[in-house]
Order: C-alpha cells, then sequence, then structure tokens
C-alpha cells in the first residue's frame, strides 16, 4: 500500500509553513521565525533567502528582519478575479458611481476587519482613499456594521472576546455595549451607516451581499465627505444602496426566502 500523502514534498510544505507565517504580522526577526515555525535555522534563512529572490519576502534594510511583500497579495487578486461576486458587483459599483458621483468599495469580512476587494473610484479630488486590499476595523464602518448585523448576537460577542476596541476617531465605537447598540440599529433598517468614525470627515452607508445560500459574502458601500453627504442625501444614497445590493445579490442566486434573521458566515 502506498503511503498515506506520499505525494508530499518536505521542502515545498516548509516554504508555505514560512510564508503563511510571514503574513500572520508585519515584520519577524530570523529568530522570532524560527521559534515559531520549529525549522532549523539554516533551513528558514535560506527558504526566506530563495522567497526574497523571487519577490515574495523583503528584508528591512540593515537588520535581519523580514516582511512579506505584496506579490503575495498580487496571487491573491488574481484567483479572487475570478470569483463571480466581482464580476456580478462591478458593472453595478460603476453605475453607482456613474449616479452618486461618489466612490464605492466592495469588502470581504475577515474578522473583526474588512478587506476592499474591489473598488470604483469617483472623479472629485476630496475623496475617500482606502486602497484596494487595504484592511480596516469592520465596526468602524457602515459596511463592516451591515455584516456583523447579519451574525448572532452570541457570534458576535465571541468574535470580540479579548479584543480591545481602536478608536479612529473621537466619534469611533468604543465598546461592546455601544456596538450592539449600532448592530441593532443596523439589523433594523437593513444598512449600516457611519459619520467620521473611520476618518474624520467622511461619511458612509453600506449594505450586505448575500450568496444563493442566503450567507454573507461581502458588503457594498458609498463613501463620501461629509461635506457632500450631507443628512438629506443619506435617503437618496441608502435606496441607490440597498437596490444595488439586492441586484448583485440576485445575480449571485439570492433569493429573498433565505432569509430568516441573522445569517453567519
Amino acid at each position: 500500500m502506498k503511503k498515506e500523502n506520499y505525494f508530499q514534498i518536505n521542502s515545498i510544505i516548509k516554504v508555505f509553513n514560512i510564508l503563511e507565517a510571514m503574513v500572520m504580522r508585519d515584520e519577524w526577526e530570523l529568530g522570532e521565525l524560527v521559534e515559531f515555525t520549529e525549522l532549523p535555522k539554516t533551513t528558514v534563512h535560506r527558504m526566506l533567502l530563495n522567497m526574497q529572490s523571487l519577490g515574495y519576502v523583503g528584508q528591512i534594510h540593515g537588520s535581519h528582519r523580514y516582511t512579506a511583500t505584496t506579490k503575495i497579495f498580487e496571487l491573491g487578486c488574481a484567483v479572487i478575479k475570478k470569483k463571480s461576486v466581482l464580476r456580478a458587483a462591478r458593472p453595478i459599483m460603476e453605475e453607482i458611481v456613474s449616479r452618486t458621483k461618489e466612490t464605492v468599495n466592495l469588502s470581504v469580512p475577515d474578522g473583526i476587519y474588512m478587506i476592499v476587494l474591489d473598488k470604483v473610484e469617483c472623479d472629485n479630488a476630496l475623496k475617500e482613499d482606502t486602497p484596494l486590499g487595504g484592511r480596516y476595523l469592520g465596526y468602524c464602518s457602515g459596511t463592516g456594521k451591515a455584516v456583523l448585523a447579519q451574525m448572532s448576537n452570541e457570534k458576535i460577542f465571541k468574535l470580540f472576546t479579548g479584543h480591545q476596541f481602536e478608536p479612529q476617531t473621537p466619534n469611533s465605537i468604543s465598546g461592546m455595549k455601544k456596538l450592539m447598540k449600532h448592530v441593532e440599529q443596523t439589523r433594523s433598517q437593513g444598512y449600516g451607516i457611519e459619520t467620521e468614525e473611520y476618518a474624520l470627515g467622511l461619511r458612509c452607508v453600506g449594505a450586505p451581499i448575500f450568496n444563493h445560500e442566503g450567507k454573507v459574502i461581502a458588503g457594498l458601500s458609498i463613501t463620501a465627505p461629509c461635506v457632500r453627504f450631507t443628512d438629506d442625501k443619506i435617503p437618496e444614497m441608502v435606496e441607490i444602496l440597498t437596490s444595488s445590493v439586492a441586484d448583485i445579490s440576485s445575480r449571485m442566486g439570492y433569493r429573498r426566502n433565505h432569509m430568516s434573521g441573522t445569517n453567519g458566515f
């Protein structure tokens, strides 16, 4: 009988163990990485040098500290671009920008964070500038609140267990009690809204996107400076956003009867 996993090549497994560790932190000292991976120091060092020569790892000048490069992200983007949510959302995002003249972001959840998967920027000089692939705290955004609102309270509490809230501005959510108040409000209205919680001078509305199983897979947002996104503009923006996410969700195979209370992901 052939040995189970007979095809495995140990050196390749070690490379990916190191690579997966690299993206967990901003930077690693060689000794720290050796301790974390439990691999020999010479092995880790040689593999880092190989990954560095291929452009996947960079070395901080004048030190023995290493960091993952954006080439890893580029590979992920190449895979993600083939996913249907991008194809479904992109033309609708462009239409929203054409109608509102404001920036639209498509983001996906990553624990308590959201990651910008795609975006269509407006032509205004003054605009939101979170980069493609940027990672931001979900509870400081309309999109993140919209995604959290689809979770059960139990799952939200579990997700934030041990988390120290990091206010981005004086208006940011600063604790669980305030977070749950925002979650309940978002659930009741069907969309999330934040005003100067992520960055001073910006306002955002966000809503969830569902797949064919009725699960939240992403969120869409319209973000603009408060000087343009005034209180009287909220109803119009919300109407455009909610109809747009309904269209995208429909293209993803979602049917409204899938939804019953909160939806985990």
